[in-house]
């Protein structure tokens, strides 16, 4: 996990905006992993997480949360490997949380999907 902020990271920095525009806290989280699930999609305790997908062309796509009794949601699993980006928002005890941000790791990079640039050049440099 690596801490992101505004000034140091403005290309992950601007990937969150592009699916949370009214997050405005000062710092948020990158995760480099090749999957990930989707959890706490539902209201508990005060607490629930918002998931938006961002495929590789850029399209952003919110995943419906569930708002009636029980509950509860089924956890999705999503692949990164094919340069897909899932950024994480939500209420933690009735405040904003912190956004995440998930991504490939840079040296599963391919020149094909690769989500830096889209540039073979990238990923010729490692």
């Amino acid at each position: 996990m690596t801490k992101l902020t505004k000034k140091d990271n403005p290309k992950e920095w601007a990937t969150i905006l592009r699916a949370f525009p009214d997050y405005h806290k000062r710092s948020a989280y990158l995760f480099e992993c090749n999957n990930t699930s989707l959890t706490g999609r539902y209201w508990s305790e005060g607490s629930i997480s918002y998931y938006k997908i961002i495929d590789p062309a850029g399209h952003v796509q919110p995943v419906a949360n569930r708002q009636d009794f029980p509950f509860t949601a089924p956890d999705v699993e999503v692949d990164l490997t094919d340069g897909t980006q899932v950024v994480q928002c939500g209420i933690f005890c009735g405040r904003k949380g912190n956004a995440y941000l998930y991504r490939k790791p840079k040296s599963a990079c391919d020149g094909v999907n690769c989500f830096e640039c889209k540039d073979q050049r990238h990923c010729d440099e490692g």
